[in-house]
């Protein structure tokens, strides 16, 4: 066996599509992976690392998720500030 996974690869692994895996890939949420060409590598090494860790982690609810944060400081101004300069 290889010790370099493909995207196909890990989508068998997971049992998902490889559309999910490179959609996890695209949002940070993988190891960063060898690029070889236009084919996306692993390291077996790096993902049973991944693996052992996301099962350390805790898993958030749906209802715990920060789906879309609020901004901090909403609104920034009043409406009836807007257009005033100075």
């Amino acid at each position: 066996m290889s010790p370099f996974l493909t995207v196909e690869d890990l989508a068998a692994r997971w049992r998902t599509t490889p559309h999910a895996v490179r959609n996890q890939k695209y949002r940070g949420l993988l190891p960063v992976p060898l690029r070889v060409g236009r084919r996306l590598l692993w390291d077996l090494a790096d993902i049973e690392a991944f693996e052992a860790g996301r099962r350390e982690t805790p898993v958030k609810s749906v209802g715990e998720r920060d789906r879309f944060p609020k901004p901090t400081s909403w609104p920034a101004k009043s409406y009836k500030d807007w257009g005033k300069t100075g």
